[in-house]
């Protein structure tokens, strides 16, 4: 009987073990959890503003208030678009703005990206840094970039490039639309704009950002017109632009053509407060 008591008293001091040695991993993970739900928070916060942001650019207007800074580039980038017409090229130099987001290296739900170098934007169109513009009407993309330890959400407003070909009367008219985006955190002609288009301007965090069009500013142009029609081509830093079928766009005509290019250039201000 002794033995028998002996027996069943390590039995209950192992699962006595057991059971403390649970209610301690157990206090751990509780202990731990809270970081990684904050963690979790904090990237879900990131995706939905910066979602907001891109939304906004998208549509010209919209305010959003973000628990951390931002940075806004007005000319991250500058690019060239020809427009080729019997051979003679006609150059228009168009800015690519940027929101961006920099941080600390954190998976962010509803982002995706493929491999290092790489990135995958919301919706379908992969920004490689190849194909920086769009002819489909949709100029704002974006995505994330991820280096050894740090993240950076980008929201890029690209150039779009359309053409339409119509007839008035008895002539070809071939128009030509080139449009993009500035994000100015001042108007054009204050004296703090050159300053922030060679460095960026930080909104600092909790305040509320708020973007509206300002302006749209139309530059017209016209080549020479052609009795006998020829051969329009677009180009976009050299490379040819492509058409929905990735051939290169072109548009021949054999009769009197008139070619004519509308630039516009959107001004849409960004500031917080």
């Amino acid at each position: 009987m002794r033995r028998s008591e002996s027996g069943l008293s390590v039995a209950v001091q192992t699962a006595a073990m057991i059971v403390i040695t649970v209610a301690i991993a157990g206090a751990i993970v509780a202990l731990w959890r809270p970081w990684e739900t904050g963690s979790q928070v904090q990237a879900g916060d990131i995706s939905y503003v910066m979602q907001n942001v891109h939304e906004a650019v998208l549509r010209r207007e919209g305010s959003v208030q973000p628990h951390f800074s931002l940075t806004v580039y007005p000319l991250k980038e500058t690019h060239k678009v020809e427009i080729e017409w019997n051979g003679n090229r006609m150059p228009v130099m168009v800015s690519v703005s940027t929101i961006e987001y920099h941080g600390d290296k954190m998976r962010l739900p509803g982002v995706y990206f493929l491999d290092k170098g790489s990135v995958d934007v919301l919706g379908t169109y992969i920004a490689d840094r190849k194909r920086n513009y769009t002819v489909n009407g949709v100029d704002t993309v974006s995505y994330v970039e991820y280096d050894e330890k740090g993240m950076k959400y980008v929201v890029k407003a690209l150039p779009y490039v359309n053409v339409a070909v119509d007839r008035v009367y008895h002539d070809v008219v071939v128009n030509v639309m080139i449009r993009f985006v500035v994000l100015a955190p001042y108007p054009l002609n204050a004296m703090e704009f050159p300053d922030s288009v060679k460095r960026g301007y930080t909104i600092g965090a909790g305040q509320m950002i708020t973007l509206r069009m300002n302006n749209t500013y139309r530059f017209y142009m016209q080549q020479p017109e052609s009795v006998g029609g020829g051969t329009l081509r677009l180009y976009f830093d050299g490379e040819p632009i492509l058409n929905a079928q990735n051939e290169a766009l072109e548009v021949r005509t054999t009769e009197h053509t008139i070619v004519r290019v509308f630039v516009d250039m959107v001004v849409l201000n960004v500031w917080g407060r």
